[in-house]
């Protein structure tokens, strides 16, 4: 009350103020080996050291690469054939035409398709005097449901100029042939086009070679489910392309000294053509350094057999092979903590040519890609290894703060020494002291038996408080290294580090 007497009394309204102390935890952490690094690419042996296993996709044929559906444009004019003219009744189909299109698809040869996105768009303009009904069909064409492809529109009658419509039809889910009418070829969409007065015309009509039918059919867009026919020989450009590998990411520096490195290498043909690739180059990319894959496989050409199917079910086939310390340089390339691969390869479908007898097929859910596999124990010498993790300190109060230090407390269980880098991730500059943080104490079997902890403070800059008022996201880098004259350390599910941060802050308080 005295407080608020006093406020109520100051002539220029200014706010009363006052600064106060706070000391609280604010934020605690517990990382071990799985939030150092991907959760999922580790995995706990039965005696709970940590094995190194993911796989990382390389490389990966696109669809469109193999076949492709062009859009394409389907015109056609109906003229009736009469001078003298013909009378038609009521619901009287007077154009009923089948018609075989070519579809100029490059290289392929496809008997079958199934379209997984793309439409039918259509456009139609008349000069009839009356109201007609449009049906338009796709020879054997089925959706999953068994229903046939066949829709109508109707199109208004003429007046002193030609009426018209226009809109599309979806072709998801339908299995279309592309073998013609008399079902003995390629390529060639077979439709029909049915053109009928409209039962609601309320007398007969006469119609003459005056009267025509303007009908465009575009096919757009089309994405393939699936495809079956030959699909040519083809020598396809030379792929000269970055992957990234992901389960790297949180590793950003740094390096080690691994042992029982071994890496598979693996090529997956989910598709139904022989196929011959020469892989030329295969290059460990990191920031530091790369590093070019030396093994038998580079360089030479090998050969995969066609995907083939048991029950509607495709089973793919599979070259691979095994990078070892003994047959190639793979330790060091993975020491070089690539965050991606540089690949260079050749691919050719079909060297043989049409031993299928146009029983080649492609689905967009089983492709040919190359992977690499790693599977090895997570046992290294760690060289200013440095990984990554982002704190957020959850206080609602920091537009207030006028001064302050962080306290930290480190409980290092790993048996690496380590340093911390703490940083706001609006700027480069550290905020925390260089003090090493000691290795955990080991036994003689180089396991863990006690953390070492330490204790640390961060007097805040006015520069630091600001960008904190700015962002509360801290960037926590910690650097390890292993203890000189150490063996390969082998991790260890238990192993961690712990932190904690304190605030010791002084806040600006005011009531108006």
């Amino acid at each position: 009350m005295f407080i608020f007497m006093l406020s109520s009394c100051n002539k220029d309204n200014k706010p009363l103020t006052w600064n106060a102390n706070y000391i609280a935890p604010l934020v605690y952490g517990d990382l071990t080996i799985n939030d150092l690094l991907k959760d999922s690419i580790l995995a706990v042996n039965s005696d709970h050291s940590i094995q190194l296993k993911f796989s990382s996709n390389i490389y990966r044929l696109d669809f469109d690469s193999i076949v492709k559906i062009p859009d394409t444009t389907l015109h056609t004019d109906y003229t009736i054939p009469y001078s003298v003219g013909v009378t038609f009744s009521p619901g009287q189909t007077f154009i009923s035409q089948p018609t075989d299109n070519i579809l100029g698809i490059n290289e392929a040869e496809l008997v079958e398709f199934k379209v997984a996105n793309g439409s039918v768009n259509y456009s139609l303009r008349s000069n009839i005097p009356a109201e007609i009904i449009y049906e338009y069909k796709i020879a054997n064409a089925f959706n999953d449901a068994g229903e046939s492809f066949s829709k109508t529109v109707t199109v208004p009658a003429a007046n002193s100029s030609n009426s018209s419509v226009s809109g599309s039809f979806s072709l998801a889910g339908y299995t279309i042939p592309l073998t013609g009418i008399n079902q003995n070829w390629y390529n060639t969409l077979s439709t029909s086009v049915d053109v009928t007065l409209s039962p609601s015309h309320p007398n007969d009509l006469l119609l003459s070679n005056q009267d025509s039918i303007f009908i465009d059919n575009t096919l757009s867009n089309i994405q393939l489910e699936y495809a079956k026919g030959y699909f040519g020989h083809q020598v396809l450009p030379t792929v000269n392309e970055t992957s990234k590998i992901a389960q790297m990411n949180s590793i950003v520096g740094g390096g080690i000294d691994l042992t029982q490195v071994s890496v598979g290498f693996k090529v997956l043909n989910g598709i139904g053509v022989d196929a011959a690739f020469t892989i030329n180059n295969l290059t460990s990319v990191s920031a530091a350094n790369t590093i070019s894959l030396i093994h038998a496989i580079i360089g030479s050409e090998n050969h995969i057999n066609r995907a083939y199917k048991i029950g509607g079910v495709v089973q793919p086939t599979e070259f691979s092979s095994q990078f070892t310390s003994a047959n190639s340089n793979i330790e060091s390339w993975i020491e070089n903590l690539p965050d991606s691969v540089l690949y260079n390869l050749d691919l050719e479908l079909n060297p043989l040519g049409n031993v299928s007898g146009h029983n080649d097929f492609v689905y967009a859910n089983s492709p040919f890609e190359v992977n690499m596999d790693v599977d090895m124990p997570l046992s290294f010498l760690a060289s200013n290894l440095i990984v990554v993790d982002t704190i957020t300190l959850g206080t609602e109060k920091l537009k207030q703060l006028v001064s302050g230090k962080l306290k930290i407390e480190i409980e290092n269980g790993f048996p690496l020494a380590a340093k911390l880098s703490l940083r706001n991730t609006l700027n480069t500059k550290e905020l925390f002291s260089s003090t090493t943080v000691t290795s955990a104490f080991i036994d003689n079997n180089e396991e863990v038996t006690t953390a070492q902890i330490s204790n640390h403070e961060i007097i805040l800059q006015e520069e630091d408080i600001e960008l904190l008022k700015q962002n509360n996201q801290l960037i926590l880098a910690i650097t390890f290294n292993s203890p000189p004259a150490t063996n390969p350390i082998v991790i260890y599910d238990s192993y961690h580090l712990k932190f904690k941060v304190l605030t010791d802050f002084i806040y600006q308080n005011s009531i108006k």
